[in-house]
Parts: structure tokens; sequence; C-alpha cells
């Protein structure tokens, strides 16, 4: 339960007696909440601070319980957690809500085998042995641009129609291919056909010009997080300044801001709070390093930058130090007390 590590990343509801012997046998990272913390309105508040806080809530206990619990907070299947029922006979782990997204079909397959239990997946494509575009975006750690657009891709891989995926990485394209290439009518391309009629596309792209204009109406934008941003800033400089340094260094290099996987810089700004504010409103990751390390990736040095942090510069190979990269893919902008350097992280195939 590989999306399922983090404390109290499943949340599980034992109805009834009977229900805290089956959750015992979960594996992952489980908080339990046993009947009796569940009396007098406890199923609803507790379920509502778990779809808040959790990536999956397990009711083990009568469907109809956990369809009225839920209720009240289902949005839509880009935001909603997963959401499983087990009888209470341990019999039936059934995906309920947010299947291919959410990670309900793949939690129920596994928690089925965890207790010897019968899954019940009920997605049209898992029903017709098929791949949902939304467990690519899963396996390959892609970003889905467009929620709505799904519905499309999947009603033509059900309909037996051509779906092209295009990416350029001609690595992840293979990768891709190996995995999804026999679960539907797909084709593997690395460019957009100039003929693209009777077909829909899926766009493998971190680049927002990635997709011609008379095409995007049929193509889901699937963004890879392989980016790295190298930052430097002033002390003090708050979040708002960073947000618009990395925006401006992004436009000027036409690359989506979902494919920005994580920022990088100097340790000494472990405690910068606007560095840190604008990567948790972003939940992007924050990757520190030593002046030494980064003393080992620099060819440009600055005295200035030397004398005040101890590294010859900050931001750019801290974006090489973050991307495990060669080569940068854009050298140091600056925008007012913020620079920002890019570099792009290397595919890895999937083991």
């Amino acid at each position: 339960m590989d999306r399922f590590k983090e404390a109290g990343d499943i949340a599980v509801f034992a109805v009834r007696k009977e229900g805290v012997r089956i959750a015992g046998k979960i594996s992952g990272r489980v908080e339990v909440y046993p009947p009796e913390t569940l009396k007098g309105g406890g199923l609803k508040r507790k379920a509502a601070g778990a779809w808040r806080n959790s990536r999956a809530l397990v009711f083990v206990g009568a469907a109809g319980i956990a369809v009225r619990t839920i209720a009240p907070f289902i949005r839509n299947k880009a935001v909603d957690p997963a959401v499983i029922v087990i009888d209470d006979a341990g019999r039936f782990v059934i995906s309920l809500l947010s299947g291919h997204l959410g990670g309900a079909n793949r939690l129920a397959m596994e928690i089925a085998r965890s207790i010897n239990a019968t899954p019940v997946v009920t997605t049209a494509t898992d029903s017709m042995g098929l791949a949902g575009v939304e467990e690519m975006a899963l396996d390959f750690g892609l970003k889905i641009e467009d929620a709505k657009k799904i519905k499309k891709i999947n009603s033509a891989i059900l309909d037996n129609k051509k779906v092209i995926v295009v990416d350029r990485s001609a690595a992840r394209l293979a990768s891709i291919k190996k995995a999804y290439g026999r679960l539907g009518n797909f084709r593997f391309q690395r460019r957009f056909p100039p003929d693209g009629s009777g077909a829909v596309f899926v766009a493998v792209t971190p680049f927002i010009g990635g997709v011609p204009e008379g095409l995007r109406a049929r193509t889901l934008i699937l963004r890879p997080g392989e980016f790295v941003a190298g930052i430097g800033c002033a002390r003090g400089a708050d979040d708002g300044e960073i947000e618009r340094a990395l925006a401006h260094a992004l436009r000027k290099n036409d690359i989506a801001a979902a494919s920005i996987k994580k920022i990088a810089s100097i340790n000494i700004k472990i405690d910068e709070s606007g560095l840190l504010r604008f990567a948790g409103k972003r939940g992007i990751e924050v990757a520190f390093f030593s002046p030494a390390e980064l003393g080992r990736r620099t060819k440009r040095r600055s005295r200035m930058v030397l004398k005040h942090t101890g590294a010859g510069a900050v931001c750019e190979p801290a974006a090489l130090l973050g991307a495990k990269a060669l080569r940068l893919w854009s050298r140091k902008i600056t925008v007012g007390r913020v620079t920002v350097a890019l570099a792009r992280e290397p595919f890895t195939p999937l083991e």
C-alpha cells in the first residue's frame, strides 16, 4: 500500500465489535476507531476529520452506513479520498469511492489479500479488464491537469477507439508502453500526428505549449513532476516574492507549475519562513544542501554570495543537486530579492 504509508493515512471505522478484529488485519499506517468512539454522532465527526486528513476511509459494516456518513463531504474525484467498505464477516472488500484517482480499487484488492476476502471493484475499465487513464497517471507520478476530460479518454478506451499517448521523453514513453500497451487500444508516439482525426490524446508534457491548439479539446494533459527549482533569497523574503520569481522563471521557460517536483536551497535557509510558507501552500517538497555540497557543483562563484552564505552560489547548484542532474535547464534568473534556477530530473523507469 505504497500510497498509504504515513501515519493516519488509512482511517478504519469499526461500526460493530466484529469490525475491530478485521481492522487489526489491515496493514499500513492505520488508525482504528472502535465502536465506542462512534456512538452519539461520533461516526460522522470522526469521518469528517478523516475526510480532511486521511487518504483512505475504511468502513467495516453496512454499505448504507458508509454512504450516509460520507454523503455531505463528497466533492469530486480529483480531491475525494478513497472509500472502502468491508462487511462484518470480512468476506467482501468493496471499492466505494475514488476507485482510480484516490486509489480505492488497488487498496481494496490489497486489503482483500491481507484478510483473505473477495475484492469488489465496479469501475467500468476494471470490469472490462482495461486500464483507466487515472491509473497511468498514478503509476508514473503524473498530475492530471483537467479531471473533466478523464471521462472522454476512458469512454474511448471502453469503446475500443484509438487513444494516442504522446510523450517527447523516449524513456518514459517506452516505460508507459511496457506497462499499458496491452491494456487498451493505445498508440504511443513522441509527437502529435499531423492528422489527428478519429483519436483522443493523452499528452505527457511539462510544457505549457506542449499540445497543438487545435487538439487541446481532445487531449488530457498529464504533468510530470520532473523539474527542481533552486531558490536563493534575501533573509526575510516573503512567500509572495518567491511565488512571483518562480512564476516568472516558469513562464520564461514555458514550464507548467504542476511540473515542479521540489524546490531546493542552502541549509542556512532551513528556517526561512517565506520559503517554507510557499512550499507548504503548494504542497512542494523542500531540499536543503550544505555550502560544501553546493560548492562541489558550483562553477560560477560570487564573492558576495560566498560572504553571506559560505557557498559561491546557491540557486544553480541547489537545482542540480535537487534534480540529480548533470546540467541546468535554466540558469539563474533574478526577480527582486529572489534568484531561481531550474534543472530537469532524469526519468527513472519503474521497477
